[in-house]
């Protein structure tokens, strides 16, 4: 997958980890309104219990799919920083062996 792609996916994931958090924090707002005010059409119209579950589960993936990610550009640029340094080993081998065949 092309960087490009790659920062357009974490973007992604980011926004929607922010939306899934703004909207639990206000719709769990509402509901907890509702009950204080007894307020029964309210609070059923929002289901909030079944959302919760919903969002959690969301929630849980989008985190993990994040984790992922990071852990993978991590991964890369150990590799990208650690390169040079086996090439250099590798440079030196083949030095000492086209010295050796001399």
């Amino acid at each position: 997958m092309p960087n490009r792609s790659r920062f357009i996916w974490f973007k992604l994931f980011i926004w929607s980890q922010m939306v899934l958090l703004i909207s639990t924090l206000t719709l769990g707002t509402v509901y907890n309104a509702g009950l204080a005010t007894n307020n029964v059409q309210l609070a059923s119209l929002i289901e909030y219990p079944a959302f919760e579950s919903a969002t959690l589960f969301l929630n849980l993936v989008l985190t993990f799919a994040v984790l992922v990610v990071f852990i993978r550009v991590l991964i890369i640029v150990r590799s990208k920083i650690s390169k040079p340094q086996i090439d250099l080993e590798l440079r030196q081998r083949l030095f000492n062996v086209g010295t050796q065949v001399k």
